[in-house]
């Protein structure tokens, strides 16, 4: 098999047990660690979802925690979540249209 390729990838990736949670960040809070290695559990039968469906993924303590609105979600009426502060320093420049139409860092 194509060791580039995303079947062999993915199969890599679900060899490797635990899943990683030295790769988070390290400010990730502990609902949103829980989350990623519930939700990426290489064992179907452990990995959330798994036994309670969607129901099981939305009512996980990460979503509870910060009373995450999926109404809003679903009517596409969701804020958009703040920047964090590496997001603002990667950020930081405006794009603008010249005028021949291709984008350009101010």
């Amino acid at each position: 098999e194509d060791c580039n390729s995303a079947a062999y990838i993915v199969r890599r990736g679900q060899k490797a047990l635990p899943f990683p949670e030295k790769d988070l960040p390290s400010d990730t809070p502990g609902a949103a660690r829980r989350f990623s290695r519930d939700l990426l559990a290489a064992s179907r039968e452990q990995r959330l979802g798994a036994s309670g469906g969607a129901c099981q993924v939305v009512t996980h303590s990460w979503f509870t925690q910060a009373a995450f609105d999926f109404e809003a979600l679903r009517g596409q009426n969701l804020a958009p979540p703040p920047a964090s502060a590496a997001e603002r320093r990667t950020c930081s420049h405006e794009l603008e249209v010249s005028p021949a139409g291709s984008l350009h860092p101010d």
